[in-house]
């Protein structure tokens, strides 16, 4: 909840100051994420090498300390800080990717695979929940006050974060180096290999859309002009999305597949009204929309994403199977705030609404890849339960059949094809 505060800040408002200091020209939000996912790339990569030889809780700690530093600049700066913007990008997410790196890893290894479906769905609803009110909070001081006051707040939030850590329970898997050769021979390069490729390209689909919420601040921004109104917004979104992931909790696999389908269904007509018709009604009947399809899938690709490993039962290679999908996830990201780039270059409406309509690709992608990625995944849990079955049998002895004439012979054969 209180990391999520100051994503909120950061990635919302923000964004929305940038914007509104830029005249509305979105270059500088563009540069901004460009150069951030392109050092989350850097900054992950190279703290999952560190996190096999130092501790994770440390690793976040330190992150946690320099998101603290930049929130205090930003205080400093307030309306010069578009003329700081790379300097604020690169410890933003150098921090980010320290704080990533070792959170991702710590909560595969902490929560149970059982529990991984729960997890991530209190989890959403504790992030959503603090976006019910923290959107609205932040977005009356900005409008009433300065940057400076909601920086300053930003900044304790991030030292109660390190309190917070102190209460953690210590990780139980160790890890002697970070080896992506022997991963891809153990996990990736085995009968496996559908489920993981569908993770990968799904978490690299999921990055090229993600800039889809920047653009939808900009759009609100734009059309409401204030940001108490896209606080609001925020606010009544977070509430639906919280309904929802209640709701749909005990459903998954087979049961809840076919809810990607029909939420991407809905969302597409939604963006094609946004596109025919940019004003506010269909902008806020495209966030829900939006935000719907993200809850459910989300949380799936979340529980695949930490589960997947834990299935086929090899948890040795936590940190580096969490370090390759968010590097698809942030090469996604990269590549879209690249195009981004290029088209603020030009404030042309049917250019805007080509980056929409490539957006909405990439959702429907997303959809349709979360679905059968839940298929996939259900087969290797059905494996996997199978094999307990027939283990627990042959260490009951259930697989002797009583013969007289040559046991040891017989009893290698019904063993043989017990295993296959």
């Amino acid at each position: 909840a209180l990391h999520n505060m100051i994503t909120i800040y950061i990635n919302t408002f923000l964004v929305a100051y940038i914007l509104n200091v830029s005249a509305g020209n979105f270059f500088n939000v563009a540069l901004y994420y460009v150069i951030a996912y392109s050092m989350m790339i850097v900054s992950y990569t190279f703290f999952s090498f560190l996190i096999c030889k130092i501790n994770k809780l440390t690793i976040m700690r330190t992150s946690i300390i320099c998101s603290c530093i930049m929130l205090a600049l930003m205080a400093i700066l307030q309306s010069s800080i578009v003329d700081y913007l790379v300097m604020i990008s690169l410890i933003y997410n150098f921090s980010s990717g320290m704080y990533w790196s070792a959170t991702n890893s710590l909560s595969n290894e902490l929560v149970r695979g059982k529990k991984l479906q729960s997890y991530n769905t209190y989890n959403s609803v504790v992030s959503s929940m603090t976006s019910i009110v923290i959107p609205i909070v932040f977005g009356s001081i900005i409008d009433s006050s300065s940057l400076f006051v909601i920086s300053v707040f930003a900044t304790i939030v991030g030292l109660l974060q390190i309190v917070c850590t102190f209460f953690f329970d210590k990780p139980g898997v160790q890890h002697k180096k970070f080896d992506l050769k022997g991963y891809y021979k153990t996990c990736y390069n085995t009968g496996h290999k559908k489920c993981f490729r569908l993770l990968f390209v799904g978490y690299l689909i999921y990055g090229l859309k993600d800039a889809m919420s920047v653009l939808i601040t900009m759009l609100i921004v734009l059309s409401f002009k204030t940001n108490t109104s896209l606080g609001a917004i925020s606010s009544l979104i977070s509430c639906l999305t919280i309904a929802l992931l209640i709701f749909t909790n005990k459903k998954h696999g087979n049961k809840m597949a076919p809810y990607f389908l029909l939420v991407t269904g809905i969302t597409l007509i939604s963006m094609f009204c946004l596109i025919i018709d940019i004003n506010k009604v269909f902008i806020i009947f495209f966030n829900i929309c939006y935000a719907t399809l993200l809850s459910i899938v989300n949380r799936s690709f979340a529980v695949k994403r930490s589960g997947l490993i834990r299935a086929i039962e090899k948890k040795d290679y936590i940190v580096e199977h969490q370090a390759l999908t968010e590097l698809c996830l942030n090469i996604g990201r990269t590549i879209f705030y690249v195009i981004l780039l290029f088209a603020s270059f030009s404030s042309e409406i049917w250019v805007y609404k080509t980056l929409l309509i490539l957006s909405t690709a990439f959702i429907s992608l997303y959809g349709v890849f979360g679905y059968l990625l839940e298929k996939e995944y259900e087969k290797i849990l059905i494996e996997r339960e199978f094999k307990k079955q027939i283990a627990q049998m042959i260490e009951d002895h259930e697989y002797i059949v009583p013969t007289y004439s040559n046991p040891h012979t017989h009893n290698v054969v019904v063993l043989d094809s017990c295993k296959r």
